[in-house]
């Protein structure tokens, strides 16, 4: 019986599909690696070049902000104390137990299914 000449261990490398299929998808790796890496520095350098946001007041004059009601502080009045007593007034909103509600506390000691019942039913929630 003859043996046949293009068997596969002798076919040289670059007749084999497979070589090529290595070599495709290495270059594809390859390629999306230099990319990824392209994009990250552009967008380092992008960052690196964005303004920074400047304040109100070196947009506006004080008369125009003034006028437009932004002048001291943006956030709140610039001469704002804390209250003196907060500290007794969270413990005693605490000892009261919080948020006190009869609303609430009248939901809380009523029964499920006859919250159910006067809502509707599940859909009615």
């Amino acid at each position: 019986m003859p043996q046949a000449k293009d068997t596969y261990q002798e076919k040289p490398w670059y007749k084999r599909s497979n070589s090529w299929a290595w070599i495709v998808t290495g270059a594809c790796v390859l390629a999306f690696i230099i990319i990824m890496a392209m994009d990250s520095a552009a967008e380092k350098k992008a960052k690196a070049n964005r303004p920074k946001p400047r304040s109100y007041e070196e947009v506006f004059t004080p008369e125009e902000a003034k006028r437009m009601g932004i002048g001291g502080r943006i956030d709140g009045p610039g001469d704002w104390k804390p209250d003196p007593n907060a500290a007794k007034n969270v413990r005693e909103f605490i000892e009261k137990g919080g948020n006190a509600d009869p609303a609430g506390d009248a939901i809380q000691d009523g029964d499920y299914h006859d919250l159910l019942d006067q809502n509707g039913g599940p859909e009615g929630f």
